[in-house]
């Protein structure tokens, strides 16, 4: 069995080898289909996909207020600080809120995006650091001394990696804050921990605290919470308390708040509302491209299976069976399929910096920058190579058993079966 293998695979590869002209189109367009999956699935994963990497990422919840016209609000602090200390109903809850901020101190500025989060907010998402440590309870105290987290891309960017970063200062806005950790780039994407967002502070809810107001222009009382059930409570029940808690914090507040109401949406459903037709544009793109390689292909094997048919009429008469000559045709198909995927995995890998280098900075920031081809990708690209090879099959079996009927005088098929038997084979291999 493995001395026939050997010789199915030598016989294959010279076979390849011996016609550049069909080898070479074949292998450009497997490549260009793979890469091209490759890179739009890598990009979908790194926008929208990477919060199914948090800790039972289906109990995420996020919770707003709703409006009486309907729409959705942010959480004001007071009603986030009611709901933490007296919510019986979850069993976590933390609290995100945006900001900007320009890095100075430095030979060129930058201005950076980023979060005020609440030192349960990492815990909730079981996201550890990439270096250093997270917020504690005590960061988040008026007075505590002035502390940050940076990003994965900003730390390689701009510290070169440099693990000691821990401990050093940074200015954000001409205020000193000392460096404690690094947030891995694993977790970014649409949700708690967005991708465009280079720093996060502790949510101090003090006006005078550190990084409490870095934009100055907006005085960002509002946040965003995010919570997990505690077992054996359900939504319906929560959001009563949950009513009732806020009604109480918001008195005094402008509008009649007793009409507002509290929702709880897990977050995987808030992405699938928001992003749910354009990751459904992605991959229907990347299945079109990856089928049109596909067909492309199997074009281009059948049409040369066709003008083989004098060889396998010459091989049957010779003793060969059609199973023999299918599995020489199947070994041809998975050499170039894996020639087709390997081929398409480094064409991603060559284009993936390439890309990265001349998109807008709005995608660079919205995901593309700490996009990588891992490794659940790559091995998604080479099976879908293999399964290319297998669909090959059915044309490989079927031209295989039709070689006895093919004459061995002529490169011709005879008048009365030859068309018959070339649009039988046509037909299966479509």
């Amino acid at each position: 069995m493995l001395n026939a293998l050997r010789q199915d695979l030598r016989h294959g590869l010279r076979m390849l080898w011996r016609t550049p002209s069909f080898t070479v189109p074949a292998v450009i367009a497997l490549a260009l289909g793979v890469g091209a999956t490759t890179l739009i699935v890598s990009y979908a994963q790194a926008t929208s996909l990477r919060l199914f990497a948090y800790r039972d990422a289906l109990g995420i919840l996020n919770v707003n207020r709703i409006a009486p016209d309907g729409r959705e609000r942010s959480v004001p602090a007071s009603t986030y600080q009611a709901w933490r200390e007296h919510a019986g109903s979850f069993s976590e809850i933390a609290a995100t809120n945006f900001t900007t901020a320009n890095l100075t101190g430095v030979d060129d500025p930058e201005p950076l995006f980023g979060s005020r989060i609440t030192a349960s907010l990492m815990p909730l998402l079981g996201v550890t650091p990439e270096v250093g440590r997270g917020f504690r309870p005590e960061d988040e105290q008026p007075g505590a001394p002035a502390v940050v987290m940076v990003s994965e891309r900003l730390w390689r960017t701009r510290y070169g990696a440099n693990p000691g970063i821990v401990g050093r200062t940074v200015r954000l806005n001409d205020e000193a804050f000392t460096v404690i950790g690094v947030m891995p780039g694993r977790y970014y994407g649409y949700g708690p921990i967005l991708a465009f967002h280079d720093y996060w502070v502790p949510l101090v809810f003090s006006p005078d605290a550190p990084g409490r107001y870095l934009d100055r222009d907006a005085r960002n009382d509002s946040v965003t919470v995010y919570a997990r059930l505690r077992p054996g409570f359900e939504a319906r029940a929560a959001l009563g308390e949950l009513d009732r808690l806020a009604m109480a914090a918001e008195q005094g507040m402008s509008g009649d708040r007793a009409a507002w109401k509290t929702s709880l949406l897990p977050l995987h459903e808030r992405v699938t509302e928001r992003y749910g037709q354009t990751l459904a544009t992605f991959w229907a793109a990347a299945c079109g491209l990856l089928f049109i390689a596909c067909v492309n292909v199997a074009l281009m094997m059948l049409a040369r299976t066709n003008r083989r048919s004098r060889e396998f009429a010459l091989r049957s008469t010779l003793g060969a069976g059609a199973s023999r000559l299918a599995r020489q045709l199947l070994t041809e198909s998975l050499l170039l399929a894996s020639a087709g995927g390997l081929a398409g995995v480094l064409l991603a890998n060559l284009a993936l910096p390439v890309v990265q280098a001349w998109a807008p900075v709005s995608l660079r920031r919205g995901g593309l920058d700490s996009m990588t081809l891992d490794g659940a990708t790559l091995a998604a690209a080479l099976m879908l190579s293999v399964f290319t090879a297998i669909a090959f099959r059915t044309t490989a079996v079927r031209c295989a058993r039709l070689g006895p009927t093919c004459s061995t005088r002529s490169s011709s098929p005879p008048a009365r079966e030859g068309p018959a038997a070339w649009g039988a084979c046509s037909r299966t291999g479509l």
